[in-house]
């Protein structure tokens, strides 16, 4: 499983409700070196009436942590442009979790807690993932589909994430 995968999988499941569109990768030349150009970002798609911009992530091997650094600049920043030009935009990160024949989850996090966890943490650690689960905060991929209808309640809002993990909202 390739992050590629990750990005076909979310973009076929918003396509079946409404448009979408994954941003192609950056092509190799005639030297086998990649372009200079950069992907503002992963996928663009118009659902449940809003325009969602969405950079995705893929953990393999279970449960690790992630660390925001994954993350390139110019992604923060195109996503962060975005939301800043048109509040109603939905400007998220998916974060995959892989693991062959075991697991294969992902997180939904919008582009504010993003930021909040870059600054204050760096990282979403281990624990915090598997609380996540055991909450049912994760949506799991099956058959390479996923419930699109949980998309939006599971958007995790540094609300949620207060909640959570601080003890208030």
């Amino acid at each position: 499983m390739l992050e590629k995968d990750f990005n076909t999988i979310w973009n076929n499941m918003f396509k079946s409700i409404g448009f979408s569109y994954k941003i192609p990768d950056p092509q190799k030349n005639q030297f086998g070196t990649i372009s200079d150009s950069k992907r503002p970002f992963d996928i663009f798609s118009c659902a449940f009436g809003r325009n969602w911009y969405v950079e995705n992530k893929l953990v393999k091997g279970g449960y690790y942590s992630f660390n925001f650094n994954r993350i390139e600049d110019h992604q923060w920043n195109n996503l962060q442009k975005i939301h800043n030009d048109n509040k109603n935009n939905i400007t998220v990160f998916g974060i995959g979790f892989y693991e062959k024949r075991k697991i294969f989850d992902f997180i939904v996090l919008d582009l504010e807690l993003a930021k909040y966890l870059k600054e204050s943490q760096g990282s979403i650690k281990r624990k915090e993932l598997l609380t996540l689960k055991e909450n049912d905060m994760m949506i799991t991929i099956k058959k390479k589909s996923f419930d699109i209808n949980l998309i939006l309640e599971k958007i995790l809002t540094i609300q949620k994430w207060k909640i959570l993990f601080e003890g208030d909202g």
